[in-house]
């Protein structure tokens, strides 16, 4: 029914639950005054966290650095500016190697693949089940998309032990803590490549944002805890009736 039907529909709630600021925002612009509530998705159930903990362990014992990037391909997830970064890390002489794990627009990223020559750098596995397969191999997630809601695979990637390198934007803004639990990065393939160079060279350090990141997926993405917080909004609604 278009932008007003939306509107309209919104208008009629009791109350609105966005999952981050970023969609706060975008929803008032169609109905501003509304009342909202903003409350990031549950992710990981509690008992999962203690076995995600035991195996964070098992990736440092690689000595490639690898970084992940998990998603639909598609322009507006910065796969491209991925590769150029990888390219301009391994020009800077730090040995590192990318897994692309997703389908979608696939032929576009294998050409540039072979004409940045990283042919020997780069995975691509496809549609990927269970995340953690990939997670679990890598040692930092790049999440180079403007425009996340939230960030499913984020909050996974930082529940499994590693930090992420985002785009200084939208939903990612919001979970990755600069210098905390991964690296925030204002855009473009340059600015990329020196925070993923940065991880890459101090292993340490990349380990202890790791443990961090992991920390705070627990305190923020439990299922549980998600499953109190909109349970509580509806026992204010229907108070209020």
């Amino acid at each position: 029914g278009g932008r007003r039907a939306f509107a309209r529909a919104l208008r009629r709630a009791d109350r609105v639950i966005a999952i981050s600021g970023t969609v706060k925002r975008d929803i008032l612009r169609y109905a501003p005054g509304l009342a909202m509530e903003v409350i990031y998705n549950g992710v990981i159930p509690e008992g999962v966290f203690p076995d995600l903990q035991r195996r964070a362990e098992e990736r440092w014992a690689f000595d490639h650095f690898t970084f992940a990037m998990i998603g639909v391909i598609h322009p507006a997830k910065g796969q491209m500016e991925a590769l150029e970064a990888l390219r301009s890390v391994l020009d800077k002489g730090v040995q590192a190697r990318l897994i692309i794990a997703g389908s979608g627009r696939e032929a576009p990223v294998r050409e540039r693949i072979i004409e940045l020559g990283l042919q020997r750098h780069v995975e691509m596995t496809g549609y990927v089940k269970d995340p953690y397969s990939v997670l679990f191999r890598a040692h930092a997630l790049l999440m180079c998309s403007p425009n996340e809601a939230m960030g499913r695979v984020t909050v996974e990637a930082m529940a499994s032990g590693i930090p992420v390198i985002g785009l200084n934007a939208a939903g990612t803004a919001e979970i990755v803590v600069h210098d905390r639990n991964g690296l925030l990065y204002t855009g473009g393939s340059e600015s990329l490549a020196q925070c993923m160079v940065e991880l890459a060279t101090g292993r340490d350090r990349t380990r202890e944002l790791g443990q961090m990141a992991h920390r705070d997926t627990v305190e923020r993405f439990s299922i549980e805890r998600y499953s109190a917080q909109v349970y509580a909004v509806y026992q204010e609604v229907l108070k209020g009736r």
